[in-house]
């Protein structure tokens, strides 16, 4: 089991930040964060929770992981990157639904007003005989 202190340098080191440069995000003074991070029970210093969450902000780690018992590092930049793909596929499908609604609706409207021959309406035909047997 990984403890808090553990936690709170295994995050910091990850974000490739020094005690200094975390005490100044978290808004107090490095021999804190030294408190923190302490091996020694005896100077050991828990975060208040506004602490964590600001250990959280500036390190990247997810505050669920800081508090848990789990060792497998909850990585919030890895979790916004996940999200900002997952929204820009569900953009691009969309963006293909549209493109294809309109194709279709162009040849629909092109078969309509007999703006083809019988060979293209025959390769549409096909076409959309393949795609419906998927």
């Amino acid at each position: 089991m990984i403890n808090l202190f553990e936690k709170i340098k295994e995050a910091r080191v990850r974000a490739e930040l020094t005690q200094e440069e975390l005490a100044e995000m978290c808004g107090v003074n490095r021999a804190t964060v030294c408190q923190w991070e302490s091996k020694d029970p005896t100077k050991r210093l828990k975060p208040r929770k506004a602490n964590l969450h600001k250990i959280s902000q500036a390190t990247g780690v997810s505050l669920n992981w800081l508090k848990s018992r789990s060792e497998q590092v909850h990585d919030n930049r890895y979790l916004d990157i996940e999200s900002e793909l997952e929204k820009e596929v569900l953009s691009l499908r969309q963006e293909q639904k549209e493109k294809a609604k309109k194709a279709v609706q162009d040849l629909y409207a092109m078969v309509v007003n007999d703006e083809l021959n019988s060979d293209e309406i025959s390769a549409i035909v096909v076409l959309a005989r393949v795609l419906g047997n998927k």
